[in-house]
């Protein structure tokens, strides 16, 4: 690394330039690299495709699946062996999404936390004005979120009126557009609608009455299609599984006041909680951060992320210098300002060969350069930013590409040092690479057909949640200071773990609960620590039961396999925990973690768990046309596991 690095920023002062830092090199701590670390030290990924909207998703996809491919060679020994630095946080959401789909625990130790999504911002933003219809601010964000959809000029002539927001929208609407006054009318119904039930009801029917009156999925499907085009990557409902993750929280929450909820909601994003993520000091974790984050730290395997990112060199109206003092923008632009303005580019790509050095040398073993490439019809690759740089001081592996099309090859540095180099237009979906151990591609016979079906009419409607009827929960809070584990809560991280087929002795599996931990809001180490400890033993007592390896040997198996259907005119929206196939047929399992004391609290439990599972076997019947067996596995039916057929 030390060569390219050489080569790349220089070794020799310049006298006409104080402000730039010729390289020098580190001495190293570790003078052997260890057995596990196979050369070569220094890799390019580079994605490709025909813009870079296209090219950069296909890198982050290229990164993951090198990084599983490393995991599985034990060059990756541990999640948090693995530090991806960018320039800017601009770049985390291609490679988070890119993680996500693969299954890889991660944590972005900058950027923005799951609260913040737009879809999720939209959401809590109109809950906000349902609490408070006079917050303006709130409501301003309501009438603009694609669930309501105002123009700017519909925002600007309701407030002309200088009254509340929600005061003119109930006023004279004939100056807007007849497109904006529809859309008005219609926010109007709406509210009128859901202020009467406002603190009133549980926050979760309140906010899937929203979601149904809004038709919020159906404009999530169309965003998604969206950002597909832009970004030719599938994020498999992303959108939607983000809106069903905020619709769990309020059910686990149990809030019922919309104020409190937000504040709970605020305390857990800021206790770190957020989607995809753990705290950074989780174990197991990859770290997503900035290079100026990383300053000082050192990780066994760097991944300099998003390295083509060019740098914009603004034209400043006036430019401030010790050596040519004040200079103006005029037209034709003075001497004095050209050369000013060459300066502080000269100055600035200085910096950025500062910032490069930090971010390279925070690898302690291995060092990877992931980017992006567009090519034109005559095949030629355009590099940018220090993919470009990198390239052309490592030897030039681009000069390779035409000759090792998808293929990893190797070439030599200056200093004869090796260097591994792909460049990929297409990658295997994340999905399958993260399930190739899991079932083999020749048993893969038959597919699942999609349970998902097109719906007429206004969103989707919650069934009826028969075992809250049944037993009450504990209340689901950040900080929960009674030290008392909520079974939802267990019921969630156990499903979770079940869902990555993760169980004592997987090397991910720690690392996964206690993510999940955090996810659930359990903030307490103490309380934390409780659930992994119960959740490890429910998965020690399946994994060693006789169902866990008739599950894991199946010709196919579906985890959270999420379904929309309508049955008897009523709109069923649910998650079905497991569905396999083997030489007999397809079962269907949905797993409980209640703990069961005696013979006639497992009767009342089967009595009202057995009309959901009939339903989640009848749909699953009328999709596939084949016949299913429901089964019900209780995790802890006195201790041990329990098979129910339904």
């Amino acid at each position: 690394m030390a060569d390219i690095l050489a080569k790349a920023i220089g070794t020799e002062e310049d006298p006409a330039r104080k402000y730039y830092v010729p390289f020098t090199p580190m001495v190293a701590y570790t003078k052997e690299q260890p057995d596990h670390i196979q050369p070569p030290h220094v890799e390019f990924i580079i994605g490709i495709g025909s813009d870079t909207p296209t090219a950069r998703p296909v890198a982050a996809q290229a990164l993951v699946s090198r990084l599983l491919e490393l995991k599985q060679e034990g060059q990756i020994e541990k999640w948090d062996d693995v530090a991806l630095l960018f320039r800017a946080s601009t770049g985390f959401p291609y490679y988070e999404e890119a993680l996500e789909e693969a299954g890889i625990p991660f944590v972005t130790v900058a950027g923005r936390g799951f609260y913040d999504r737009p879809e999720i911002r939209d959401l809590l933003n109109i809950l906000r004005t349902l609490s408070d219809p006079f917050d303006d601010l709130a409501f301003a964000g309501l009438l603009r979120s694609p669930a309501f959809g105002l123009s700017d000029a519909a925002l600007y002539q309701l407030r002309s009126s200088k009254l509340h927001y929600w005061d003119a929208l109930r006023g004279d609407l004939s100056t807007l557009s007849e497109e904006d006054q529809s859309r008005a009318r219609r926010t109007l119904d709406i509210l009128n609608a859901l202020l009467p039930i406002v603190d009133r009801i549980p926050v979760a029917e309140l906010l899937q009455q929203l979601v149904n009156a809004t038709d919020y999925r159906a404009i999530l499907a169309t965003a998604d299609v969206v950002v597909k085009e832009k970004k030719a990557s599938t994020s498999g409902g992303r959108l939607w599984r983000n809106v069903d993750k905020l619709l769990n929280d309020t059910r686990m929450s149990r809030a019922v006041n919309v104020r409190d909820f937000l504040e709970i909601l605020t305390s857990l994003d800021d206790a770190g909680a957020r989607e995809g993520e753990a705290p950074a000091e989780a174990d197991g974790s990859v770290r997503l951060m900035t290079i100026h984050k990383a300053k000082g730290l050192e990780f066994p395997v760097v991944v300099l992320a998003d390295s083509s990112r060019g740098v914009r060199s603004p034209s400043e109206l006036v430019y401030l210098s010790n050596e040519l003092g004040v200079t103006f923008k005029l037209d034709p632009p003075p001497m004095l300002y050209t050369l000013a303005k060459i300066a502080t580019k000269d100055q600035d790509e200085c910096e950025e060969l500062r910032l490069l050095y930090v971010a390279l040398t925070r690898a302690q073993h291995k060092l990877i350069i992931s980017g992006h490439a567009t090519i034109n019809d005559k095949e030629e690759l355009s590099l940018k930013g220090w993919t470009k740089l990198l390239d052309e001081a490592a030897g030039t592996p681009s000069f390779h590409f035409s000759y090792n099309k998808e293929v990893p090859f190797e070439i030599s540095t200056h200093q004869h040092y090796p260097v591994r180099a792909w460049f990929t237009q297409t990658v295997p979906l994340l999905a399958q690479v993260s399930a190739q151990a899991l079932v083999p591609e020749s048993q893969l016979a038959v597919d699942l057909p999609s349970l998902y079906q097109p719906i007429d009419g206004s969103g989707q409607a919650e069934a009826e949640n028969e075992l809250d009827l049944l037993i009450e929960r504990q209340s689901w809070q950040v900080f929960q200071m009674d030290e008392k584990l909520s079974g939802n809560v267990l019921g969630s991280i156990v499903h979770k773990a079940i869902q990555r087929w993760l169980f004592p002795g997987d090397p991910g599996l720690n690392a996964l609960l206690e993510m999940e931990t955090y996810n659930a809001g359990l903030v307490s180490d103490k309380l934390r620590q409780i659930a992994i400890n119960r959740a490890t033993e429910l998965l020690t007592r399946l994994r060693k039961h006789p169902l866990w390896e008739e599950i894991d040997t199946a010709l196919e198996r579906y985890s959270e396999l999420p379904y929309v259907y309508t049955l008897q005119d009523k709109l069923e929206s649910r998650v079905i925990d497991l569905l396999y196939r083997n030489t007999s047929g397809w079962y269907l399992l949905d797993f409980k973690t209640d703990s069961i004391g005696s013979l006639a609290e497992k009767e009342k439990l089967v009595q009202c768990y057995t009309a959901q599972v009939r339903r989640y076997a009848h749909v699953t019947q009328l999709q596939l046309k084949q016949p299913v067996q429901a089964k019900l596995c209780f995790l802890d039916d006195q201790g041990k596991v329990a098979i129910v057929e339904i």
